[in-house]
């Protein structure tokens, strides 16, 4: 994986150590984040790049963003979703299924997934490094067929406007 994307909101959200920062205020909790993929980018070892998206302005967090540890954090201005910015960014890049994007929205996932990106709840940042695994996922209950998910994505390319 080259590339880890975060739905920074959903993620906040998500993550009890992370909203319990709303408390105190958006900036506190927007700084707990980036702490915490600093913590999470040296107990993994992941060498990629890390990519925090944010809906709305924080000129003090960008700049320090982007020198922390390589993480760069995305703020979209008024007239943008963080949603989208996500979605963009998958769409441009050259190989998509090298991109784990972490979110639960729905919109951010399916968005995602029509370009071949992984997706992860936000859950995945809490679990520790493991071997993997001998059972696939084409075996795993509940998967769906080729035809299945090529239909899925073709209604999610057209509600999203992408066909």
């Amino acid at each position: 994986m080259k590339m880890l994307i975060l739905d920074a909101y959903n993620v906040i959200h998500k993550l009890s150590e992370l909203s319990v920062k709303l408390e105190t205020s958006l900036r506190e909790a927007r700084r707990a984040l980036l702490n915490f993929m600093v913590d999470w980018r040296q107990i993994n070892g992941y060498k990629g790049e890390i990519y925090i998206v944010y809906d709305g302005q924080d000129e003090i967090i960008n700049s320090e963003g982007s020198k922390l540890w390589g993480i760069k954090c995305i703020f979209t201005g008024s007239k943008e979703e963080a949603d989208d910015r996500i979605i963009s960014i998958v769409k441009r890049f050259s190989n998509p299924s090298e991109i784990k994007v972490i979110s639960e929205d729905g919109k951010v996932g399916n968005g995602c997934k029509i370009y071949g990106a992984n997706v992860e709840y936000p859950a995945f940042l809490k679990r520790k490094k493991k071997k993997k695994s001998s059972i696939t996922e084409s075996g795993s209950k509940g998967s769906l067929s080729g035809s299945d998910q090529r239909s899925i994505d073709r209604y999610y390319k057209d509600e999203l406007g992408l066909a």
